[in-house]
């Protein structure tokens, strides 16, 4: 399980190294709706 969070926070930095600033507002987005799905996910565990 740690393994894929270190993964994810690589992908992560990655992407804010190589995308255009202006998408930083869809990336929060995205972040916000991963919160929300792992938080849902921890529920149903």
């Amino acid at each position: 399980m740690i393994d894929i969070v270190n993964l994810q926070a690589l992908l992560d930095d990655h992407q804010r190294k190589t995308k255009p600033k202006r998408v930083a507002s869809g990336e929060k987005r995205v972040v916000s709706l991963q919160r929300e799905e792992k938080r849902l996910n921890g529920q149903k565990a």
